[in-house]
């Protein structure tokens, strides 16, 4: 199980199912793949962490965010698609998202999104 740490301010709407996705930057190692079981965490890595949910890994898509464009896949969202998708990430809109990434008009943000179901024990009867 891997575990995806979040600030205090995703926790509830992750709880509440409203967010049911992330960005997270490219990083070298073990990606996360769809099937892999995920442990979402309220906190960073190296503190003390309060358990969100236990989810199931639905799809992981390419994600580039740059000031004024968004592509998720090979497929660049337009302004209606982009503030669909910060908010379903969590963020008030668009701008939001770009300036918590912190992206720079010359260097743009490439991750991925993850995106999430309930976990095959938490949809038993």
């Amino acid at each position: 199980m891997r575990n995806l740490y979040f600030s205090r301010q995703f926790a509830d709407a992750i709880r509440s199912g409203k967010v049911c996705q992330t960005v997270r930057r490219n990083t070298s190692g073990n990606p996360i793949v769809t099937g892999m079981e995920l442990r979402l965490r309220e906190g960073s890595w190296g503190t003390t962490t309060q358990q969100i949910a236990d989810v199931v890994c639905t799809g992981t898509e390419a994600v580039e965010i740059a000031e004024a464009t968004l592509t998720v896949g090979s497929r660049p969202l337009d302004t209606a698609d982009r503030e669909a998708f910060a908010t379903a990430c969590g963020f008030k809109d668009y701008a939001a998202m770009v300036a918590y990434h912190r992206v720079l008009p010359a260097e743009p943000f490439d991750g991925w999104v993850i995106r999430w179901g309930p976990a095959v024990s938490d949809t038993k009867e």
